[in-house]
């Protein structure tokens, strides 16, 4: 079977658990008439458990984080179109580069290197913009925000390598290259919508209780859920691209 197809194997797994997840709620809950239990199953195929389900829905997509999903696969775009991606992996495995890519990442390993002197300068004092209240790290703008700031580095240094080296002239040409990755995880994009309400689903039933998912694991959960589909359809790609 194709690559084309196969990505789309996250999407029909977690439409089918959450499928799992209604029907199994509907049959424990009516074993549960006839049996004392500890913990209560409420049926999600009913009045009550339909009406949940749709007011929240929108609590449910909102708990799937699009816009990192977002900028990640722009990033990925730019670091792929740029050429930084592939004149690293080159260099890492031994192979020569031109005097254009040598000069290229130099100037993006300096770019890198004052956006990090950057980062470094508002943790320290008088600024400590990146530290909590109490001056820590726990709970700062640096710990909640890190994707955001790796992100913003590699989008920085794909930028600073892309026109140096003659991928980008224009910005047009940076657009197109970051919607590029795009096409390739719509696939995995796709699989977020199932994949918000399986926890949800789990919690209301009274399935998480049963089987001892707190609510931090709770939250573990719907990361790795969202992470497996990118991870599988990007292995998918590189095969297919090593194929070629």
């Amino acid at each position: 079977m194709s690559n084309r197809r196969t990505a789309y194997y996250p999407v029909l797994v977690y439409a089918s658990v959450l499928v799992l997840v209604w029907l199994a709620s509907w049959l424990v809950s009516i074993m549960q008439m006839f049996s004392a239990t500890a913990v209560k199953v409420h049926s999600i195929v009913s009045a009550e458990g339909v009406r949940w389900a749709l007011l929240s829905m929108d609590d449910s997509l909102d708990s799937i984080p699009w816009g990192s999903l977002l900028l990640l696969m722009l990033v990925l775009g730019l670091s792929d179109g740029s050429g930084i991606a592939r004149s690293l992996s080159r260099l890492v495995t031994g192979h020569r580069i031109s005097g254009n890519e040598g000069r290229s990442l130099l100037f993006s390993a300096l770019v890198l290197s004052l956006y990090l002197a950057i980062l470094f300068m508002f943790t320290i004092s008088p600024w400590q913009t990146l530290l909590g209240v109490t001056g820590d790290i726990m709970h700062s703008p640096l710990a909640q925000g890190w994707l955001l700031l790796l992100l913003a580095g590699v989008l920085v240094v794909s930028l600073v390598f892309g026109f140096m080296y003659g991928n980008y002239r224009t910005l047009a040409d940076v657009v197109v290259s970051a919607g590029g990755y795009m096409t390739i995880f719509v696939p995995a994009l796709m699989a977020m919508i199932p994949a918000a309400g399986i926890v949800p689903c789990l919690e209301y039933s009274g399935f998480a209780a049963m089987i001892g998912l707190d609510e931090e694991c709770a939250d573990i959960a719907v990361e790795l859920l969202c992470v497996f589909p990118f991870l599988y359809v990007a292995i998918l790609w590189a095969m297919q691209k090593r194929e070629r």
